[in-house]
């Protein structure tokens, strides 16, 4: 059917009669705009494309120029995208937004530019690079239509993303339209998931996010999170917070001063698990930081929320205890000693006894999950130095961390292993050489795993544990181990920087953490 009425196109479209020329054009529009299989690759052959741009730079007959425009976008849409960069008819589309440019053609500009952009990140950047943001900032100043700027988002899509120079001009374009448009929830997503993706891997990620925070978007972005409660709002706004909080200690705080927390209660405690990951995922980030950025969510009792939900498996979701998992790590990593003192307090050792299989999972989480043992095995060792024995106590009793992690199958991580037998072997010559009598829920272990000299022994009847009732027995069990079974590897967290988090009782703001 196609073939039969192209003989007629050919015949008609540099006709003199504008009715003929008009009607070849449109037929060429509708044949490329079925569903299924258009024609695109006859329309190439015989030479149509180049006739078709003519008619796109001819404003003399407006309902020509727009059936070119439709009918050139949907080449731009096919797989050879590539012509419009080859007849340098991006350019015209690119010249045709203009405060001139009759509406309806300025949009149908738009859709074919966004399908050129959609293309390849060559081909983002080329048209960034031609004068694309400069136009979309003219058309918003004077046009409220809300579909002739829904496809902002194509300007930060594709991999690589933009370099910064391309990205700087794009911000100030976002923040106009979520102040413009604060009801029309298209655009706003549309602007949100183009912030997102700016965010995300960005080949310039400091300037990215100072840029971000000059420009102001911090506010309105926490603004409509909090505000919101559509998916299509919410989910690219969080993300972009989330990304912004993988930034430096300055983002985040400007982030923390901004009251970013007062968002973290809705996505916590959120039916959706993909809202839940983002939200530790957040706090992860936040725990990364500063001592200051630290007790900042240990004070709202964010922290203390997640370890309760770890220990209690409030989520089945791998990634969600992950995330949980790697928001305590980072607060052990980077953490001041009486955060660390906190989070003991606070039941962070049976947390990180429930989670040794889901931290094996990961090689990179289980480094730093292992390096974190150690630091809290230090803070014991710093308990025994200042005669809190009590303290210590707590690192023998009821989920004796050492006990129920070296129970386990390390695997081939023989160097996580040795770690902890030093930090024990040098605890124990401390013991002994001060001749402390201290009581060990654990002594079993000590003398046979790490063969202990015979005359070094322990005392386990001179100390009363807070809950007399617990002893060895209660813990021998397999309950540690039900959560964790059903963790297979999953992605790693490919966006961490490696780090080494072994010294804790300095109140420095910078520490080795695992950050997103």
């Amino acid at each position: 059917m196609f073939k039969a009425k192209i003989p007629n196109i050919l015949e008609n479209i540099k006709s003199n009669n504008r009715k003929y020329k008009y009607q070849a054009v449109q037929d060429i529009r509708k044949m490329l705009s079925v569903e299924h299989s258009p024609p695109v690759e006859e329309i190439i052959e015989c030479g149509l494309v180049p006739i078709l741009h003519e008619y796109l730079l001819d404003s003399s007959d407006p309902k020509i120029q727009f059936e070119s425009s439709w009918a050139l976008t949907n080449i731009a849409s096919s797989n050879f995208t590539s012509l419009m960069v080859d007849y340098e008819i991006h350019k015209t589309f690119i010249d045709l937004l203009s405060l001139n440019t009759p509406e309806e053609l300025l949009e149908q500009n738009i859709w074919a530019l966004g399908n050129i952009v959609g293309d390849s990140p060559a081909n983002r950047d080329l048209i960034i690079r031609e004068g694309l943001i400069d136009r979309i900032r003219e058309i918003l100043s004077t046009h409220n239509k809300a579909s002739l700027i829904t496809n902002i988002s194509w300007t930060g899509k594709g991999n690589p993303r933009p370099s910064f120079e391309d990205i700087q001009p794009i911000l100030p374009v976002i923040k106009d339209l979520l102040l413009k448009y604060p009801d029309n929830d298209e655009v706003l997503s549309d602007s949100l998931w183009a912030c997102s993706f700016l965010t995300e891997h960005s080949l310039s990620e400091a300037e990215t996010f100072d840029s971000i925070v000059k420009v102001g978007l911090v506010p309105i972005l926490i603004k409509l999170v909090q505000q919101n409660s559509k998916l299509q709002i919410i989910t690219p706004g969080f993300r972009v917070l989330g990304n912004l909080l993988s930034g430096s200690d300055q983002v985040t705080q400007h982030l923390l001063d901004n009251d970013i927390l007062s968002v973290f209660e809705k996505f916590l405690t959120n039916s959706r698990v993909a809202l839940v990951k983002e939200a530790f995922f957040c706090l992860s980030n936040i725990t990364s930081g500063s001592i200051p950025q630290i007790q900042r969510v240990i004070d709202e009792g964010i922290v203390l929320k997640a370890i309760k939900a770890g220990i209690r498996g409030e989520h089945q979701n791998i990634e969600v205890n992950r995330e949980i998992l790697w928001s305590i790590i980072n607060a052990i990593s980077g953490g001041s000693s009486s955060q660390i003192d906190y989070l003991i307090n606070n039941q962070c050792i049976l947390f990180f006894s429930k989670y040794f299989n889901l931290a094996k999972s990961q090689e990179n989480l289980f480094t730093f999950y292992i390096d974190s043992v150690i630091i809290l095995l230090y803070r014991s060792q710093a308990y025994l130095k200042s005669n809190d024995y009590s303290s210590y106590l707590k690192f023998f009793h009821g989920s004796f961390i050492v006990e129920k992690i070296l129970e386990k199958d390390f695997g081939g991580y023989t160097e996580q292993y040795e770690k902890i037998i030093v930090v024990i072997n040098e605890t124990k010559t401390f013991i002994r050489d001060n001749k402390l009598d201290l009581t060990f829920s654990a002594l079993e272990i000590f003398e046979k795993e790490y063969e202990l000299d015979d005359e070094f022994s322990l005392n386990y009847d001179n100390y009363n544990y807070e809950d007399e009732n617990n002893d060895d027995d209660e813990h021998d069990d397999d309950d540690d181990d039900d959560d964790d079974d059903e963790h297979d590897n999953s992605d790693e967290h490919d966006d961490f920087d490696n780090g080494n988090g072994d010294d804790n009782d300095s109140d420095s703001n910078s520490n080795d953490c695992q950050y997103h």
